[in-house]
């Protein structure tokens, strides 16, 4: 048996123009999948962390820390570095090299960038934050609070 499909319908599914039909072929921006979980690691650059804590300098004993106690245990986490030193940077992950500490703390604003990483790409996640100290673009009670 033979189902032919009548003119007025085959026009109804035919797509009108190029456009229609590339739209049909384009995944919209918002239905790209997040991953399951993402660990987002904010490493303090800033000139403070060239001071000395012990043998070594406080930027290497917080690259280490990165290097030998995060990197092993992301068990099945995304991983993604910010640096905020002067300002805030993605850092492509090299634990050969660790960041030459510059510039004041933007403790604030690398919080935010983590945060707005975290809810952009991932359904779960969580921000380590490697610091010395204070903030130099916020007081710290309005960090905590926001």
């Amino acid at each position: 048996m033979t189902t032919e499909l009548s003119t007025e319908v085959r026009n109804k599914l035919k797509p009108k123009s190029g456009l229609e039909k590339l739209s049909k072929l384009v995944v919209p921006v918002t239905s790209i999948a997040k991953v399951d979980k993402m660990l987002v690691v904010a490493v303090d650059t800033s000139g403070s962390m060239d001071g000395r804590l012990g043998q070594t300098t406080k930027m290497r004993a917080a690259w280490e820390a990165l290097r030998v106690s995060v990197l092993p245990n992301l068990a099945g986490h995304e991983l993604e570095v910010l640096t905020f030193g002067g300002q805030v940077e993605q850092y492509s992950i090299d634990t050969s090299r660790c960041p030459e500490p510059r510039g004041g703390t933007p403790m604030r604003e690398a919080l935010h960038r983590a945060w707005d990483t975290l809810s952009r790409k991932a359904k779960a996640g969580r921000i380590i934050l490697l610091t010395d100290g204070l903030p130099t673009d916020a007081p710290s009670g309005v960090i905590l609070r926001e």
